[in-house]
């Protein structure tokens, strides 16, 4: 997968790899050094729809107020082929530390 992904799969991927695998300091120092960057949106704020089928129907009867927030998503920019590459590749290498 990594080895045929998309530009859009390259962003998601290279998110999901710094994300789940290194800490947030380790994750800018990479993202500096590879030469992209991350943007950070805040998305609408939302309300949960809770469902009887999507709850545990005692779940459902006791939480009458569903719940409310908003998120704030932070993703790598757009990245091309070797910056994809190098990402992967340093990650890879911070693992092995």
């Amino acid at each position: 997968m990594l080895v045929e992904a998309s530009l859009y799969s390259r962003q998601i991927l290279a998110t999901a790899a710094l994300g789940t695998s290194l800490e947030f300091h380790t994750q800018q120092e990479i993202v500096k050094a590879v030469g992209c960057s991350f943007k950070t949106e805040k998305l609408q704020r939302y309300t949960a729809s809770i469902t009887r089928y999507g709850r545990r129907s005692d779940e459902y009867e006791i939480m009458k107020n569903p719940p409310e927030g908003s998120l704030t998503v932070r993703y790598v920019k757009p990245v091309s082929d070797s910056q994809f590459g190098r990402i992967i590749n340093a990650i890879s290498k911070a693992q092995v530390r």
